[in-house]
C-alpha cells in the first residue's frame, strides 16, 4: 500500500516539474522589467493584501466568546494559501478566472525563484531564516497542486452556468449541492423552447436545456445555493469514493493510482492485488474516509474542488442577488427563492424538491431518498469524521469559509473541542 501510494506521489509530482519547468519560462511576464530581486519581490507581493482587506474573516459569534480552534485553523490556513490568489477583477479587464489562477500559479512559482535566487551563493542557504520564512515557504503542498488542477478539472465548464428566461436569472450550479436536481428544474424551466426545429437538439432530446436560447436581460439577477464544505467532502467521498465498483466505473475518486489501480499499476509496484491500499481500508469507515482526506488533493477532481473556485465565487458572491443554503434551512430558502423570482419558478421547484409539503411537516434536509447521488452526508458525520479529518478538510476548504460567509457546524467544532 505504502509502495502504491509513493508511486502515486511520484507520478502526480513528475505533472507538477512540468508545470514548474513551464512557469520558469513564462516568469519573464512577471520578471523582467530588470528590476532588482528586491524590488521584483515588492511588486509581485503588492496583490497580497487583496482578500485581507475585501475578505477578513470574521466568524459568528459563540457561546465560547474568542476564537476557538477550527476559527484559528481557518484562518491560518488561508491566509498560508488562497490569501495569495492574484485581484484580476475590473481593474484588469480581459483576464479570465482560470486566467487569473494560472497567472497566481505563476507569481508564486517566481517567489520561489526569487528567494532560490537570493540565497543562490549563500552556503548555509537551509538554515537561512528569510528563505525559511518566506511567503513562498509557507505556502502548503495541497495549495500548489490545486493551482495546477484547477485549469484542466472542469471548474471553469459551462456546466456550472445555467439560465432561464421565465423568470429570467443566471443560476450557477456547484458539483455536490443538488445538481441533479436543479439539472431537472432547468430543463423544466427551458423545455417550452423544445419546440419546432429546435425539438430534435441534443439539449432537448438528452433532456439537458439547461440554458436558454434568449438573450437575458443585462441586469438579469444571479443565483446559487451553497451547502456545508465539510458535509459535502463527505457527500462526494461517500457518492464516488466508499463503494469500489462506483471508484471502477466512473474514475472521479482520485488519484486513481492510488484509489482504483489498475492490475498493471498493482504489478509494477510489486507487491500484488491483494496489497492494494483499500483492501486494508474497505469497512473501516473512519479509516478510509481519513486516507482519502490525506490523499485526494494529490490529484483535485472537480467534486472536491472548494465551492468558491467555481463560479470565481471567491471574488463575485458580492455580486449575486441570491444566496441560498442546502442544509437545514434549505426547504426555506427554496421557497424564499420562488418568492423572490416568481413566474413558473414555484411550481417547478415544488416538482423538484416538494418543498412545499417539507415545509408544512417541518422537517429537516437529509437529502432526497430517490436521488441515486443522495448521500444523507448531513446525518453520517460522526461516522466518518474524526478531530483530525476535521482539521484537515477546514484547510483545504478554508476558502469557503472565508469569502463565502458559511459558518463551521456546531457538531465539528464540539468534535474539535472534546479531542
Amino acid at each position: 500500500a505504502v509502495f502504491i501510494f509513493l508511486a502515486s506521489a511520484l507520478s502526480l509530482r513528475s505533472q507538477s516539474f512540468s508545470t514548474q519547468l513551464y512557469a520558469s519560462t513564462v516568469a519573464a511576464d512577471l520578471s523582467s522589467q530588470s528590476m532588482t530581486n528586491a524590488t521584483s519581490y515588492s511588486a509581485l507581493t503588492a496583490n497580497d493584501n487583496y482578500y485581507d482587506t475585501k475578505h477578513s474573516y470574521r466568524p459568528p459569534s459563540h457561546p465560547y466568546g474568542a476564537l476557538d480552534e477550527a476559527d484559528c485553523i481557518i484562518r491560518k490556513a488561508y491566509e498560508k494559501s488562497y490569501a495569495h490568489i492574484l485581484s484580476c477583477g475590473d481593474d484588469q479587464p480581459g483576464i479570465s478566472p482560470r486566467g487569473c489562477i494560472e497567472k497566481t500559479q505563476k507569481y508564486i512559482h517566481n517567489l520561489f525563484k526569487i528567494y532560490d535566487t537570493d540565497n543562490i551563493d549563500n552556503t548555509e542557504s537551509q538554515n537561512n531564516n528569510s528563505t525559511r520564512n518566506s511567503p513562498a515557504s509557507s505556502i502548503p503542498w495541497w495549495f500548489h497542486t490545486l493551482l495546477r488542477d484547477l485549469p484542466t478539472s472542469g471548474a471553469y465548464g459551462p456546466w456550472h452556468h445555467f439560465t432561464t428566461i421565465d423568470p429570467a436569472f443566471h443560476f450557477c450550479t456547484i458539483a455536490k449541492v443538488g445538481t441533479t436536481e436543479w439539472r431537472k428544474v432547468f430543463n423544466r424551466l427551458n423545455i417550452r423552447e423544445c419546440v419546432g426545429e429546435h425539438a430534435n437538439t441534443t439539449p432537448c432530446l438528452k433532456g439537458r436545456a439547461w440554458n436558454t436560447r434568449e438573450v437575458l436581460p443585462k441586469d438579469a439577477p444571479r443565483a446559487v445555493f451553497l451547502r456545508d464544505p465539510l458535509e459535502r467532502l463527505l457527500s462526494a467521498y461517500l457518492d464516488k469514493c466508499e463503494k469500489p465498483n462506483v471508484r471502477k466505473s466512473q474514475k472521479h475518486c482520485e488519484p486513481n493510482t492510488v484509489w482504483n489501480p489498475s492490475q498493471e499499476e498493482l504489478m509494477k509496484s510489486r507487491v500484488g492485488e491483494k496489497f492494494a491500499l483499500t483492501e486494508y481500508l474497505e469497512g473501516k469507515d473512519k479509516a478510509m474516509f481519513a486516507a482519502y482526506v490525506d490523499t485526494f488533493p494529490l490529484k483535485w477532481n472537480l467534486h472536491f474542488i472548494p465551492q468558491a473556485m467555481v463560479c470565481d465565487l471567491h471574488s463575485s458572491i458580492h455580486t449575486y442577488d441570491f444566496v441560498g443554503n442546502m442544509g437545514k434551512e434549505f426547504m426555506n430558502d427554496l421557497d424564499r427563492m420562488a418568492t423572490t423570482f416568481g413566474g413558473r419558478l414555484p411550481r417547478i421547484l415544488n416538482e423538484s424538491f416538494n418543498y412545499q409539503t417539507l415545509l408544512k411537516e417541518e422537517k429537516e434536509n437529509l437529502g432526497k431518498d430517490n436521488n441515486r447521488h443522495s448521500t444523507h452526508a448531513p446525518a453520517k458525520v460522526a461516522k466518518y469524521y474524526t478531530a483530525g479529518t476535521v482539521r484537515k478538510a477546514l484547510e483545504y476548504v478554508s476558502v469557503d469559509y472565508v469569502t463565502l460567509g458559511l459558518s463551521v457546524p456546531d457538531w465539528a467544532r464540539d468534535m474539535l473541542r472534546n479531542d
